[in-house]
């Protein structure tokens, strides 16, 4: 195996070019249960989380993140420190949650701004409420108490796998977190098993030298990827609107708007009266996602007066 930078999608892991290609139900990674963090969900009760499936789980392993986190910071960590963490701290100190998060995005007025019109900001909110009345109850520094449970929550979110046997929880799996989603489970060629003592990255299928090594997240719909990961795959296949148009209180300026700028950018005639549905094109959902955002914070009479100037360019720069 070999990580790689895949193009427009961060890391990942793949087969390496020249190598010989494997069967399905070939262990291609095995990591020790020693060096995985994994909780359970069992027990007492448990604070949900907005967003949150395993709120148990979830906590136990935010308690672990934390822990991590206070270490981070220590300018020299004991060497006779054996803790878990103590010894996670090198793929600790890489573990950065992707800023495009909306939990992040929603601390700063322009990130509110990005995502109003999509059911996201008002569910990222509630999380980032909650998240701040547990810094409340922490003693000490609440600034630093803040800044750890926003980082605790966020690697979770978008790092965190569901165990994959033996009882509901999860784990947070060094190496195998870098790769990246398959847009439904019969499209992903790998899956996680535990094999003696270890979590695997099992191939299901035959995999050729160099072909990228995915697995499925879930089969989600675009906004439920965009809150939990932080970014929409052009190949999701759940489907769904990234910016449903007409939102609640939009204008039927800006659902014809969104409709025409729309079809200008895939080259293609959308009907005014069907849904507008944000499917793959040659700039990517991302690119769709920024018009939708753009055209969704038009007042009426802006978005009235783009549908008259025709030489306006709705389409949002490739960068």
């Amino acid at each position: 195996l070999e990580v790689w930078q895949v193009p427009g999608a961060g890391w990942g892991l793949r087969l390496a070019p020249g190598s010989r290609g494997v069967k399905a139900g070939v262990p291609l990674l095995r990591v020790p249960l020693e060096i995985v963090l994994a909780a359970e969900d069992s027990g007492g009760p448990a604070q949900l989380l907005p967003g949150e499936e395993l709120p148990r789980a979830s906590q136990r392993l935010r308690v672990q993140l934390i822990q991590a986190w206070s270490l981070l910071r220590k300018p020299d960590v004991d060497e006779a420190d054996e803790s878990k963490c103590s010894r996670l701290l090198p793929w600790l100190r890489f573990l950065q949650p992707p800023r495009s998060l909306p939990l992040y995005l929603v601390r700063e007025p322009a990130g509110i701004e990005a995502l109003r019109g999509t059911i996201v900001l008002s569910h990222a909110q509630a999380l980032e409420e909650k998240i701040s009345d547990m810094a409340d109850t922490i003693r000490g520094r609440r600034h630093r108490a803040l800044e750890a449970l926003l980082w605790a929550q966020a690697v979770i979110m978008s790092r965190a796998y569901k165990r994959p046997s033996g009882g509901e929880g999860l784990v947070l799996v060094p190496i195998v977190d870098l790769a990246n989603t398959a847009p439904s489970h019969a499209a992903a060629n790998v899956r996680l098993e535990i094999l003696d003592g270890a979590v695997a990255l099992v191939s299901k299928r035959p995999v050729s030298a160099g072909e990228e090594l995915r697995t499925c997240y879930g089969e989600m719909g675009n906004e439920e990827l965009l809150f939990t990961y932080g970014f929409v795959p052009s190949d999701c296949s759940a489907g769904g609107p990234v910016c449903p148009f007409p939102t609640p209180g939009a204008s039927r300026k800006h659902a014809e708007l969104w409709r025409l700028a729309l079809s200008e950018m895939r080259g293609e005639a959308v009907g005014l009266q069907e849904p507008a549905r944000l499917k793959s094109n040659k700039l990517g959902a991302a690119q769709e996602l920024l018009l939708a955002l753009r055209i969704s914070a038009m007042s009426t009479e802006e978005a009235s007066a783009q549908l008259g100037a025709s030489d306006k360019d709705l389409t949002p720069p490739s960068s």
